[in-house]
Formats: C-alpha cells, sequence, structure tokens
C-alpha cells in the first residue's frame, strides 16, 4: 500500500483555506456570502484560466482520448464508499452490445477509479466551507488543477452528499464545460431524478414521487428541486409532488428500519386523501435485493388490503411501481454517459481504485 500525503500547492495559508472556493475572498475581498452566483463563475474562470494563479489548471495538459482515464468519485457529508461500491458492482447492460440486459459483468469493468475526500472536520478548524465551495475544490482536485500536489486527471466525475443540490451542479457543469477537456459531471440526486422523469415522460396521467431517507436531506428539498429541474429542461409540465418520510427508527444492529418508514409513509398519504399514485419511491440508504424486495411485497400487500368493501390505498400506489436507489441511478447514468461519448476503457484489466484524502492522505489500490 503506497502512502501519499495530499498538500495544497505552494503551502497554501489557513487564509486561503477559508475562501475555499478559492477566489470568492482571496482575491476579491469579499465573502461567499457576496457573491453572486454570476460573479462567481467570472471567478472562476479569472483564477483557474489564470496562469499567475495559485489556481490555475493548465488543461491543455488534458489529453485529446480521455477513454483511459479513471473515473473520479466523491460525497460530501456522507460516505463515499457506498457510491463507489455501486459503480464497482452495477450490472444493467450487455458490456458489448450495450443494450438493457444483465451479463453478469460489472457495467464499469476494466474501468479504473479515484476517489478524493476533503475531511470537512479539517475546513471546519479553520472556518469552515460551504457545500458548493467543497465541491469546487474536490472538482479542481479530480480534474488535475494544480492547487493540489498529486491531483488526478479523470473522465467523468460522479458526486453526490450535501452539496448535491441543483446550483451546485449547475455551477460545476458550468466550470468544466469551460475547461474543454470532455469530463463530464454527474449528480446522484440528478440522476434519480432524470430516472423518475424518464419513467413518467409517456404516460398519462399523473404520478407522485415518495422519499425515504434523512431529514436533513427532506428540509434541503433536494429531491424535489432536482425533479423541477430535470421537468423544465425536458418541458415536461406536469407537477410531480414529493412526498418525504423520515427514517427515524434502526434495529438492535443499527441498520435503518425502512419498512417501518415505508409504512409510515404509505398511512400519513392515504391520511391525506390525495389521488395522485406513487410511481416512484427514492430510498437514501443502500438497500439489497432482499430488503427491495421486501419493500416490494409491503406495497404489494397494502395495495390488496379490502377495508369496509373498498381498498383505500390502490389508487395511491402504482401498480408498476419502482424503487431507486441513487447511487445505483447515478452509476447507471455514469455508464450511459461514457458509451455515448465514445469514453468507456474497454479494457479487461482488473478495476482498480485509489484514493486520496486532506489533510492526512493517502493512497492504495485493491
Amino acid at each position: 500500500m503506497a502512502n501519499s500525503n495530499i498538500r495544497f500547492r505552494t503551502a497554501v495559508t489557513a487564509a486561503v483555506l477559508c475562501i475555499a472556493l478559492s477566489l470568492a475572498v482571496s482575491c476579491n475581498k469579499k465573502s461567499t456570502a457576496q457573491i453572486s452566483l454570476p460573479e462567481l463563475m467570472e471567478l472562476i474562470h479569472a483564477d483557474v484560466f489564470d496562469s499567475t494563479s495559485v489556481f490555475f489548471g493548465d488543461y491543455s495538459k488534458y489529453p485529446s482520448n480521455i477513454s483511459k482515464l479513471p473515473v473520479g468519485v466523491f460525497c460530501i457529508g456522507s460516505p463515499v464508499n457506498n457510491l463507489l461500491s455501486d459503480l464497482l458492482t452495477r450490472d444493467k447492460f450487455d458490456n458489448i452490445t450495450g443494450s438493457g440486459q444483465l451479463d453478469d459483468l460489472s457495467d464499469m469493468a476494466g474501468e479504473n477509479f479515484v476517489t478524493f475526500t476533503i475531511h470537512k472536520e479539517s475546513m471546519d478548524s479553520i472556518g469552515g466551507a460551504e457545500p458548493l465551495d467543497m465541491a469546487v475544490l474536490h472538482t479542481l482536485f479530480l480534474t488535475g488543477n494544480e492547487f493540489f500536489d498529486n491531483a488526478q486527471q479523470t473522465k467523468i466525475i460522479v458526486a453526490g452528499g450535501e452539496m448535491d443540490d441543483v446550483v451546485t451542479t449547475d455551477r460545476i457543469q458550468k466550470f468544466l464545460s469551460m475547461t474543454n477537456t470532455g469530463v463530464k459531471y454527474i449528480s446522484v440526486a440528478g440522476a434519480t431524478a432524470e430516472t423518475i422523469i424518464d419513467s413518467l415522460e409517456n404516460l398519462p396521467g399523473s404520478y407522485a414521487v415518495a422519499f425515504l431517507g434523512e431529514t436533513e436531506t427532506i428540509k434541503s428539498e433536494r429531491y424535489a428541486k432536482h425533479l423541477a429541474n430535470v421537468a423544465k429542461e425536458r418541458g415536461f409540465a406536469k407537477n410531480v409532488p414529493v412526498i418525504n418520510q423520515s427514517i427515524s427508527d434502526t434495529d438492535a444492529s443499527g441498520i435503518p428500519m425502512v419498512d417501518a418508514a415505508l409504512i409510515a409513509l404509505l398511512r400519513n398519504y392515504r391520511i391525506s386523501e390525495s389521488s395522485v399514485p406513487i410511481k416512484a419511491i427514492i430510498v437514501e440508504p443502500d438497500l439489497d435485493d432482499e430488503q427491495v424486495s421486501t419493500l416490494l411485497s409491503i406495497l404489494n400487500y397494502y395495495r390488496s388490503i379490502i377495508s369496509t368493501g373498498a381498498n383505500p390505498y390502490k389508487s395511491i400506489i402504482a401498480e408498476d411501481v419502482i424503487i431507486l436507489n441513487p447511487n445505483k441511478c447515478a452509476a447507471t447514468k455514469c455508464y450511459q454517459t461514457l458509451r455515448a461519448d465514445g469514453n468507456l476503457a474497454l479494457s479487461i484489466t482488473e478495476q482498480l481504485v485509489s484514493r486520496y484524502s486532506y489533510p492526512s492522505g493517502f493512497n492504495y489500490a485493491f
């Protein structure tokens, strides 16, 4: 196992780190809160593309063929391993034809991966950083920016966690387009929203979406905002309400009781007297096949309940309701994007994962 500490280039001081987003404070003497989003993009352009800046990235060094570069992965405020695991193992497509058929081979077979984590505690100790700031710093590392020692060039970036909002996704995508490297950015929540709109586009009538997860995610309205954004981009005019239920209880092993949360959601939704059926249920914790099967059994059971001669749940649960894991949606979107862009590695070598972190970084492969 090779160890390497990640350092910020040219002994960047704590004062510079406090800006986190680089540009917003140190060069313009404003706080991030005082910078409007259009100004922020101008600052990114001025500093990242200015050869005299500590944040300069010489993107002309990027290879014209990026297919052999690794896939970049990061999460902020949540473990990166869950997302990485789905990228490593997801099997939804035939690797030769690209058709939606399982072939008992990981869709990302032969791909290499780089994860990068800036521990939030290290940023908090010097003044903190906003999620957008953190997202930009992670993106700089994963595009080889010399702000970091050992920065890595990647061909696509898949990101989730607390910064996974519409604004951050839009800003990072715009930044990457300015680099002219061909690197794309996949948002976990954005990929989930695209999956939902895909399932609804050709259906008559209206449908709702349910979310089971942490209270903080519910408060952020992350999925509702991404759904609205994707719907607007696609010209999808129907309103898609999101019904939320926090998963507050765990079993004796500390495992979230998703089944209890689903039952609570269904009962609360019936009491609300809404007639819009639930078409998709987003479940934040990673579930195995057995757990998904359990949730589908609960849904089928409630659809079959007869009370005083009527079925109170059948009309609010779509017959073909789907359970969505956000990380798996992102893994699918990553594969589809790489294939469409001609950037799959198409290698028979074993998958390689390199992990980096700041401040006490390490790099190892398995």
